[in-house]
């Protein structure tokens, strides 16, 4: 039986950061959210399919005006990639310019504006992530993937500011 699972995860940090300003330190904080959404079932013994991976309308809600600023996937295993975007409206914005995989055997992989160091300080991104900004009330969404007929099982976060 082949289950999708949906991880519906609205996780929040808050960064300190400290701004000079002539001789005095000023606190500013950037609050943080995260959109996980998880395909597939490990202990399923049936790979993903391409329609599990989208489209899948409505899987993540973020209830304030946002910038993205990154976007990324892991699996346990192939490369399975997909589309993510943003849905305000009935107008869905992809997040990518082109589908995101997984690098080899699932291994994480993020997209970012500027194709540089990910956000866990080790993965390089791609530079593919695009329409940034969202709206408050835009749903995350799979617009389309490819499953690519090896793993089980996938995630994808949407990580921003707002």
């Amino acid at each position: 039986m082949r289950s999708i699972k949906f991880v519906f995860t609205f996780a929040l940090a808050v960064v300190s950061l400290l701004f000079l300003t002539g001789s005095s330190i000023v606190p500013q904080f950037i609050r943080i959210g995260v959109c996980d959404v998880a395909f597939g079932d490990t202990s399923s013994s049936s790979v993903l399919t391409d329609g599990q991976l989208g489209p899948q309308v409505g899987m993540c809600f973020v209830p304030h005006a946002a910038t993205v600023l990154e976007v990324d996937v892991r699996a346990d295993g192939g490369t399975p990639n997909i589309i993510l975007g943003g849905e305000i409206g009935g107008t869905v914005s992809n997040l990518v310019s082109s589908a995101l995989a997984t690098a080899a055997s699932g291994a994480r992989a993020c997209s970012n504006v500027g194709g540089t160091l990910g956000l866990d300080g080790l993965t390089t991104c791609s530079a593919t992530l695009q329409n940034t900004a969202l709206a408050q009330g835009t749903y995350i969404q799979a617009v389309s993937g490819a499953a690519g007929g090896v793993a089980k099982w996938m995630t994808a976060h949407v990580i921003y500011t707002y």
